[in-house]
């Protein structure tokens, strides 16, 4: 039964696959996955919570726009704007290049 449903980073998942991992085997899709974030998750679990705040405090996104900017890391204006227009967000050039500006801080 589902209780609550939270938008999650690709770096909090691979921490939470590396929980149960060590509590026991993994499902067939819970491997899959886990390979997956192994060889695809960039930032830290440190580093993704940081960004993630950051953008929050940014108040221009809803979580889940939030929690994928941080999965998708996107490195241009362009890349950017065309990201937000899958969730119909239109932002301002100035909010744009704050949005850039956190996402370069924390570019690895």
């Amino acid at each position: 039964m589902l209780l609550t449903e939270k938008p999650i980073t690709n770096a909090e998942a691979l921490d939470l696959l590396k929980k149960r991992k060590k509590e026991g085997e993994l499902g067939y899709e819970q491997q899959l996955t886990f390979e997956y974030l192994e060889k695809n998750v960039s930032l830290s679990l440190k580093e993704a919570n940081a960004l993630q705040k950051a953008l929050s405090g940014l108040s221009l996104f809803e979580d889940r726009v939030v929690v994928q900017l941080v999965n998708v890391l996107p490195t241009k204006e362009d890349d950017l704007r065309l990201f937000l227009a899958s969730y119909s967000v239109e932002l301002t050039d100035e909010d744009v290049k704050k949005t850039m500006s956190i996402l370069k801080e924390h570019e690895k």
